[in-house]
């Protein structure tokens, strides 16, 4: 019987959810009398205590070889909802009644394993946010296996145990929230889940997952230099009445899956006033030393919270690495990816070697500041120490590294490195923002938005936030009236005509650009008072605490709570198509009215009601217009389920008028959508900063899925990223005219550079230019195919995290790849461990390309000419699909290549007559493109009878 590592996996039936309370056993069993067909099994485990069962299983030899070794799997329920990672001892037997031999069970076998991390075993679809039902990857790129670690031992055995099992060249990625839209997470290996996703089935946000934030190594292991500082710092004791800056900060340690709104809700004093945290806490540490020196109070500094993040994207429900492994981004003008504020990474290379990578300085700008201490940081994570975290499955000390550019190429590299535990963050004291909305147009933005000497420019960008979205239609100029005479007065016939109708004169060129723009403010202005008389800053209960993630975006107006979208069902629509069908109602009763008046006039005053008759003509097809399209928007509504999500019926709903040419209904149904979408233009919103950073409706199931999006990213003060939305605008103009409709939004951000090699934020002043619809409308494919070619003529670099079909010429001509290759050398030897290698790093270039050589020796350079001589070569560490040969030239000018089969080895060759240069070349082939690299050569020098020996 040889039985593998037992694994903790979801229930195969979610009786209650995916509670993860069964242990499967899988293995062999060769039967003694050679058949091992519905052999009996039975498995006993004897240690530890709390588990002690019998169970019974069958052997399944695979059909049709019978007489093979039987498969075996054997489930029991879990003993402890914290085992894993416990040490089990069981036995194994099986129980045979064949002929000639004798009844009753084998012997006992005995086996020692440990508890593996939960899993599933490929029964679960791998399904990223948007991917709704139209986008989920095909079985071939599914995971095949999907961990759920929530330790760092587990962790750790993760990454080891498929590199033991499987070798350096097996499929794997980390992932964590799966809001990526790109195929950069997409593995057909083993996945590692840094959190639990919440838009999948069965997804369970209670088991444990990588979200806590740790006290281990800050404050413990900081230097005596970086306590200095800290101690040093002007923190006064923290007063919501005053402005706070961005200079003071303060230090959080946080596991890998741990979301944004976690990580925001937590720091904003929600997390450090939990007695346990708060006494290992930093703030406490500085506190204590001041009492030491019987500093008196109040303290200053004073690090008891709250502390809040610098810039956030628009949404809170990503991870904090999957955030900076795609340089994901807010509109904060002085800022760059939110991944910038952090200041070191506990990276897990693809061997389950652990790297301590930080930056030199807390700030850009600062002194440099080691953080910290090395030999404190390998007693924190000690080697073999079961009591350690990672302790029990470390096999060599945690490498300490403080270095600018492998800080730079970690962060952002795709999840190529490895798998990154945890990060440290820099934070700043909490704060109000000031979010106020304004309706322009695209005609007047343009005039000065990528001009930075231009005075609105200029002032514009003097806000702390500025994002400027612009719609996609312009602004309906649409009237029912005008409609429906243009129909009359064309005479046109069946229902192409009453389509005709509909479209006359509706497409404009007023294209709406709505700018927002957020300040600081004391987070005293952000100041409310509860139903209760009781007073608290706004956003905090709505969306911080216990509520983080769970409750839709702030309303400017805090008595209404929320914005009134309408992403979690159809009234909306319903109400539109509603308002249509009585304006159209209201019109057909007036051309009847006006019908009924002209014939009354040509009964009664037959001489001066020459104009009657036309106009009862006019209004004969007034009547049959406003018929029709009552019929039809009728028709719409009776079809829209009471329930129906916003985003499947707002597709279907613009696609039955994209068919119709109804191109005027489109763009008031979009002009609709977009106002509510954008607050109040009369009222600012004020309120905690993550309350207005973080956008997202975590109520919304309808609006989102499925969906697609594409950015882009600019020089600000270039005319590109303008020309470009124009471009974008045609377009939508181009496919609205072929019947083909899109259902999104535009956004454009201002933010400044980023020092990550492959972040996309490349200059000062960075635009970014955000392109997002629904996929189930009919233009959205063609749409994103067509921008996305153009913006591939046009040089325009891509966000990693989105819609991205780059490849690896296009990535090599717009980022720093030599010395984000030299990083990943390092922690892959040289691309050897290859674990976390994916098609979508391939493709992109995301890999070591030139080979190395190492060593190239032979025992003996000289002996006689038939004699054998041993030469040694090593190019060990280097990427799959490396090929070595030797090229040997000899003094008469022939040559032979020698093909070599190993990356590293030796072979026996003959001296020869006289001199002979052997070269060791190695070659790499990546998407077509070859790499050699610099030959290593020596000389070799045969003698045959009567040579001079020199």
């Amino acid at each position: 019987m040889t039985n593998y590592t037992p694994q903790q996996v979801y229930e195969r039936v979610p009786l209650r959810g995916t509670k993860p309370d069964q242990l499967i056993f899988t293995g062999t069993f060769a039967a003694p009398g050679g058949n091992a067909a519905d052999v009996a099994i039975e498995l006993r485990i004897t240690s530890p205590a709390a588990a002690i069962t019998t169970v019974s299983g069958i052997a399944t030899p695979p059909f049709p070889d019978t007489d093979g070794p039987g498969n075996v799997e054997i489930s029991i329920q879990i003993w402890d909802s914290e085992c894993c990672g416990a040490d089990l001892e069981y036995e194994v037997r099986g129980f045979q009644d064949l002929p000639l031999v004798p009844d009753g069970y084998t012997p006992w076998e005995s086996f020692k394993a440990k508890v593996a991390p939960r899993s599933d075993n490929g029964r679960r679809t791998w399904v990223r946010k948007v991917d709704g039902d139209m986008h989920v990857v095909p079985d071939s790129h599914q995971p095949s296996r999907r961990w759920y670690p929530a330790t760092l031992d587990e962790l750790i055995w993760c990454v080891q145990n498929q590199y033991d099992v499987d070798g350096p060249n097996a499929s794997s990625h980390a992932c964590g929230s799966h809001w990526a839209m790109s195929q950069a997470a997409v593995t057909p290996g083993q996945m590692f889940e840094t959190a639990t996703s919440v838009h999948e089935a069965w997804s369970d946000q209670f088991v444990g997952r990588l979200n806590n934030v740790l006290y281990d190594v800050v404050p413990g292991c900081l230097t005596p230099e970086a306590f200095r500082f800290f101690m040093g710092q002007n923190v006064p004791v923290y007063d919501p009445n005053l402005l706070q800056n961005d200079v003071a900060n303060y230090l959080f340690h946080v596991e890998a899956g741990a979301r944004i709104h976690e990580i925001y809700a937590y720091i904003d004093d929600f997390g450090e006033t939990q007695p346990e945290a708060r006494k290992r806490s930093l703030a406490q540490a500085i506190e204590d030393a001041l009492n030491a020196q019987n500093t008196p109070p109040p303290h200053n500094p004073f690090y008891f919270g709250p502390w809040a993040f610098e810039t956030l994207g628009g949404a809170g429900g990503q991870t904090i690495v999957g955030v900076a492994s795609t340089a994901t981004h807010g509109g904060d003008v002085q800022s760059s990816a939110v991944g910038e504020m952090i200041l070191a990474v506990h990276l897990i290379a693809p061997d389950g070697q652990e790297y301590w990578i930080e930056r030199t300085r807390l700030r850009p700008g600062t002194i440099p500041m080691q953080l910290v201490d090395p030999d404190k940081l390998r007693q924190v994570y000690r080697v073999g120490d079961p009591s350690s975290p990672g302790g029990a499955q470390r096999r060599g000390d945690i490498i300490y590294r403080r270095d600018d550019d492998l800080m730079n190429a970690v962060l952002v590299s795709c999840g190529r490195m490895g798998i990154i535990y945890s990060v440290v963050l820099r934070t700043v004291r909490q704060y109000g923002l000031n979010q106020v909305t304004k309706e322009d147009s695209w005609a007047e933005t343009k005039k000065w938005i990528a001009k930075p000497l231009h005075p609105v420019n200029g002032q514009m960008l003097l806000n702390r936030f500025v994002r400027i979205d612009v719609d996609l239609y312009p602004q309906p100029d649409f009237d029912w009236w005008d409609a429906a005479l243009a129909f009359a007065a064309l005479a046109l016939a069946g229902p192409v005509g009453f389509a005709v109708g509909a479209i006359i004169g509706l497409k404009g060129n007023d294209y709406r650009a709505w700018h927002l723009t957020r300040t600081k403010v004391k987070l005293a202005d952000t100041s409310r008072v509860d139903g209760a008389g009781q007073p608290y800053f706004y956003g905090r209960p709505e969306r911080g605490g216990t509520n983080a993630g769970l409750t839709s975006p702030l309303e400017a107006d805090p008595d209404k709570g929320c914005f009134t979208k309408p992403c979690r069902s159809a009234n909306f629509v319903r109400q539109f198509l509603t308002d249509m069908i009585g304006q159209l109602s209201d019109i057909r009763d007036e051309a009847i009215e006006k019908w009924i008046e002209a014939g009354a006039a040509m009964l009664l005053f037959p001489p001066n009601a020459s104009w009657a008759l036309p106009l009862q003509a006019m209004m004969i097809g007034v009547i049959a217009f406003t018929e029709y399209w009552i019929l039809v928007l009728s028709g719409i509504r009776h079809l829209l389920p009471n329930e129906a999500k916003f985003g499947d019926f707002i597709c279907a709903a613009m696609n039955t008028l994209g068919d119709l040419r109804a191109c005027s209904l489109v763009q008031l149904l979009y002009s609709i959508g977009q106002e509510s979408e954008h607050l109040d233009t009369s009222k600012p919103l004020v309120a905690i900063s993550y309350g207005v950073m973080d956008e997202h409706d975590y109520l919304n199931r309808g609006c989102v899925a499925p969906g697609d999006s594409i950015e882009f990213f600019f020089d600000g003060t270039t005319p590109d990223f303008v020309d470009f939305v124009d471009y974008v605008i045609d377009q939508v103009r181009d496919l609205a005219d072929e019947g083909k409709m899109l259902a999104g939004y535009l956004s454009l951000r201002f933010m400044s550079d980023s020092p990550s090699f492959l972040a996309m934020q490349r200059w000062p002043r960075t635009v970014s230019m955000e392109i997002a619809s629904l996929s189930k409308v009919s233009g959205a494919d063609e749409f994103m195919y067509r921008i996305e070619a153009e913006s591939l003529n046009r040089g325009i670099i891509l966000h990693w995290g989105q819609r991205n079909n780059r490849v690896q010429a296009d990535v090599e001509s717009k980022f720093y790849m030599g010395t984000w290759r030299d990083a990943l050398s390092e922690v892959s030897e040289h691309g050897r461990l290859a674990n976390f290698s994916t098609e979508f790093t391939r493709v992109k270039g995301l890999e070591i390309t030139v080979p190395r050589l190492y060593g190239f020796s032979a025992g003996m350079t000289e002996g006689c000419a038939r004699e054998l001589t041993t030469v040694r070569y090593d190019a060990f560490n280097n990427p799959p699909g490396t090929s070595l040969i030797i090229f040997r030239k000899f003094a008469n000018g022939s040559s032979e290549v020698i093909d070599v089969a190993d990356l590293r080895g030796e072979i026996e060759l003959p001296f020869g007559n006289g001199k002979s240069t052997l070269e060791l070349r190695a070659l790499r082939v990546l998407n077509g493109n070859k790499y050699q690299a610099p030959p290593l050569s020596l000389t070799l020098r045969g003698f045959a009878t009567g040579d001079i020996w020199e």
